[in-house]
């Protein structure tokens, strides 16, 4: 991972500003895995890049990550702090997509490239259907 002093944050701001969400991820992915092309990390699991970016985060500004949720009911905030080292504890450190059988089905674990296929999708329950059908390849009977 690449060191960035305030400058190259800046700049990747403004960089990363325009861009959708999952494009400021994916740039901010190449930074916290140098070793792998830039073209590669779209289909890294979800789980293998989310945890270089925590890693990275740590590295930069610490382990602790101040947070907080608002109460839905009340409106109050209740605030806390994460720990960077621990969520990375139950990190599993591979790039390979795992797989989960389930009910005569295969389910590969979501990469990048899989939530840019639904991003447009307006629908929430077409979307989560569409992201579930190229997630699944049927072990028995067909969804």
């Amino acid at each position: 991972m690449t060191a960035l002093g305030g400058s190259d944050l800046l700049a990747l701001w403004e960089t990363g500003s325009p861009r959708h969400g999952l494009d400021r991820t994916l740039l901010l992915g190449a930074l916290a895995r140098p070793d792998l092309p830039a073209g590669c990390l779209a289909d890294l699991p979800l789980g293998a890049l989310n945890e270089a970016l925590l890693r990275m985060r740590s590295t930069m500004f610490g382990e602790r990550i101040p947070a907080w949720v608002g109460c839905e009911r009340c409106g109050e905030r209740l605030e806390l702090a994460l720990d960077a080292d621990i969520l990375l504890g139950a990190a599993c450190d591979s790039d390979t997509r795992p797989e989960l059988e389930l009910a005569g089905f295969r389910f590969r674990a979501p990469s990048t490239r899989d939530l840019a296929a639904v991003a447009a999708e307006r629908d929430t329950t077409v979307a989560a259907l569409r992201l579930l059908g190229r997630l699944s390849g049927a072990v028995g009977e067909a969804l």
